[in-house]
């Protein structure tokens, strides 16, 4: 093998690396020898940013009042949120009439607060919401995932057992009352996002 071949495949190794957005401006810093390559195709990697996401508790000095923990079976992401706001319904059902509807899902809000009738495999989870609501007075609020994470930790975790697994502030897994405690010292939650 010649030193000809050998620069020669150096330069379509490194060449591809810079395709594959391995190398980039960074790497090359301080290298004078780049008009052997195309540097066209350069792939910036992208930043992360950091959004502080602030949850903003329930009129009830952020204790924790009721909560489940439950698999689903679902099609989609919006079925599984709107199994979950049926059985939170079910559950709160002659425990008081005001409700505080809050959903990491703008669509979920969108679909029950505005009356729309939404997906056709879902309508008839719709209308039971619908009827629910009729029995409570509702406050609706979106928050992303992030920003509660003792329900998104609920929400992971999903019941040990094939049933539904209810709790309240006595009874709440340790880590939910943990995070529910960083909400009422008002820790802050971190979203990271690439930019």
């Amino acid at each position: 093998m010649t030193a000809e071949n050998v620069f020669q495949r150096t330069k379509t190794y490194l060449q591809n690396m810079i395709k594959a957005g391995k190398l980039g401006r960074k790497e090359w810093e301080g290298c004078n020898n780049l008009e052997n390559f195309d540097t066209t195709t350069w792939i910036e990697r992208p930043t992360k940013l950091i959004k502080t996401v602030r949850w903003i508790p329930p009129d009830t000095g952020c204790n924790i009042v009721r909560g489940f923990i439950r698999k689903v079976t679902a099609a989609s992401a919006l079925d599984a949120e709107l199994q979950a706001l049926s059985l939170g319904l079910e559950m709160v059902t002659g425990r008081g009439r005001k409700v505080w509807i809050e959903s990491d899902s703008k669509e979920v809000i969108s679909l029950i607060q505005l009356n729309k009738p939404g997906p056709a495999h879902l309508r008839h989870q719709t209308t039971f919401i619908r009827n629910k609501l009729k029995e409570v007075v509702a406050k609706y609020s979106h928050c992303y995932n992030v920003g509660n994470k003792a329900a998104e930790y609920a929400a992971k975790l999903g019941s040990p057992e094939n049933g539904q697994q209810e709790f309240d502030r006595d009874t709440a897994p340790a880590m939910i009352k943990a995070l529910v405690r960083m909400d009422q010292l008002n820790m802050p939650n971190f979203q990271f996002l690439r930019h």
